[in-house]
């Protein structure tokens, strides 16, 4: 666009220049003619036109339409002269008309500048704004990867809670096994107690003696194996009688 206003300026200030020569040497034939006709009027009868007036305003008009070497009267030089006129008329139509293109393109110039400039603040206002978003979004990259890691976290915590939770299980099942076994040991040596209870009232003996004397200590200890032994051999023959 500016190259094209450039060139409509040189042209319109060629064809200026054109017009304003065109136009002083249509005065100057003009001028000459006249001048060369007032000089024929007011000389005697019968001398007719001046001659050199006439070659010479014929001659200005012959240059000026580019028509050196060209016979020509001065009827012909007299419409060599208006057809110049209208050539300056149509010179100066088209210079108006180039400038009336000038203007327009500098409207429309001024039209895009304005429009480039609002464009510039547009792709500055897009461009703020891009640099929000990508710190949004490194923020949110961010607190994605801590949320990755919680999660991961979570995971291994739900894991653990898991495990313990399955160890608590296994730890109570033990219990309540040991707890069982427990409770049928303690009933087993509540049997046997009564059972040597029972055999020390056959027997004779104390239900809980005192330390006997060392010389009793094994004759003591071999009637209470042979107690135990025989409690067990009753117990035997009842479970098997059961």
């Amino acid at each position: 666009q500016n190259a094209k206003i450039r060139g409509l300026l040189e042209m319109r200030h060629a064809c200026r220049e054109a017009t304003d020569a065109l136009q002083a040497r249509c005065t100057a034939a003009a001028k000459s003619i006249a001048a060369a006709y007032k000089t024929s009027a007011n000389g005697a009868e019968g001398d007719g036109v001046d001659e050199e007036s006439a070659a010479g305003a014929i001659a200005l008009v012959m240059e000026a339409a580019g028509l050196q070497g060209t016979a020509m009267s001065v009827a012909d030089a007299a419409l060599a002269v208006m057809w110049l006129l209208l050539m300056a008329i149509n010179l100066r139509r088209v210079k108006f008309e180039l400038q009336g293109r000038v203007d327009a393109l500098g409207e429309e110039v001024t039209f895009k500048d304005q429009l480039a400039a609002l464009y510039d603040a547009e792709v500055a206002t897009t461009a703020s704004r891009l640099a929000g978003l990508q710190a949004q979004a490194e923020a949110l990259q961010v607190q994605n990867t801590k949320l990755e890691v919680l999660a991961a976290q979570r995971q291994e915590a739900v894991g653990l809670l898991v495990a313990a939770r399955m160890a608590q299980a296994d730890a109570e099942e033990r219990a309540r096994s040991a707890s069982d076994d427990l409770a049928d040991t303690q009933s087993e040596l509540q049997e046997l107690k009564s059972k040597h209870t029972a055999l020390a009232q056959v027997l004779g003996l104390p239900a809980q003696p005192d330390a006997p004397p060392a010389a009793h200590a094994s004759f003591s200890r071999m009637g209470h194996g042979a107690a135990h032994q025989a409690s067990t051999d009753r117990a035997g023959s009842g479970q098997d009688g059961g």
